[in-house]
Parts: structure tokens; sequence; C-alpha cells
């Protein structure tokens, strides 16, 4: 389960791909479970990475679409700790990257997070965005999208219309500091 990534060229789709692998990954590290991609960057979440006795903090591998031979970037959640498999969703557009960490414990175990990284400076603190009203085994961040002007996350356990019916949160990517809207479905 280490797992790896193929970046096939999109205008000869016969060509052999490049195969991508963490350069430090190891077993079960679930490396491609989820990818994200923009004009010059490819995201890769590992959200397993990190196995050392069932402790999967999780990484998120930045890869330089122009040169996937070179080292990608590798980023890991500022705030780690053991089981928050940081990399499960990501996301990003030109200017961010968006990575989830739904068994993060801010607001209680498995409650979740997301983290907002500046593509333009990878070694800059990310922003940390918590569900206002986020509560144990919400899993905030489960699920991840962005657009140039919004940030959409995914609480697949949220409980707002019963047990597990799940909500989605809208941010405004420009404000991140701003209330998110709060989206339940009508019939949940």
């Amino acid at each position: 389960y280490s797992g790896s990534v193929y970046v096939y060229d999109a205008t000869d789709l016969s060509a052999q791909p490049t195969k991508l692998t963490p350069f430090d990954g190891t077993e079960r590290d679930r490396f491609g479970n989820a990818v994200a991609a923009t004009d010059d960057k490819i995201i890769v979440g590992a959200y397993r990475y990190g196995n050392d006795g069932n402790d999967y903090v999780g990484s998120v591998y930045v890869y330089d679409a122009n040169d996937l031979t070179a080292q990608p970037t590798k980023l890991t959640a500022f705030d780690s700790s053991g089981n928050d498999e940081f990399g499960i969703s990501v996301s990003a557009t030109v200017d961010k990257i968006v990575v989830g960490a739904w068994r993060d414990d801010d607001n209680g175990n498995d409650s979740g997070s997301v983290y907002v990284y500046d593509l333009s400076d990878l070694s800059a603190q990310p922003t940390k965005l918590t569900a206002f009203d986020g509560a144990a085994n919400h899993r905030f961040g489960y699920s991840v999208a962005a657009t140039v002007d919004k940030i959409i996350v995914g609480a697949e356990q949220d409980d707002d219309n019963g047990s597990y019916s799940g909500s989605v949160y809208v941010y405004d990517a420009t404000d991140l500091s701003a209330q998110p809207t709060k989206l339940t479905p009508f019939d949940g």
C-alpha cells in the first residue's frame, strides 16, 4: 500500500507515463489517494505517511509538472500529531493548495481540519481552518475543493440532520477569517 501516481502526456495518451513515488515512501503510505493539479504543479496526498505503529500523520508532495525528475516539496502539518491523516484530500488553484486532515482533533476526536497553503511560498505557515461548530467525529476535511474565490470543505459525519448526514462549508478564499456558509441537504 505504499502507492504511486502515473502522469500521462495529455497530447499523447499512448506514450508511456511518468511514474511518481515518494522519495521517502514507506509501506502503507497510500501515496496517490488524493491528487490535484495546476498548470505547473502536481499535488499528491499520502494520508497514511508516518506509519510507526499505526501513527498516521500524513503528508503531501508538490511536484514541478515541468520537471518530474526534480525532488518534490514535501508538506506536513505544522501541528501534526498521530492519526491526523493529513492529505486525505487535496485541491489546488493557481495560488493555493488545500489539504484535508479529517482526523485532526482540535474540536474533539476526529473533528477534522484543513490547511490552506500559499502556492507561491510553500515554506510559509498555512492558514488552518476548523469548523466553527465542529465536534468529535464530524471529519471536517474529508473532502476539499477550491476555485479562485471559494474553498469548499466536506464534513462527512456532521450530524445537523441526523447521524452522519454530513455538511459542506463554503469559505471566501480571499478572506479565510470570515465565517463560512454552511450547507446541509434540504432533505437530509
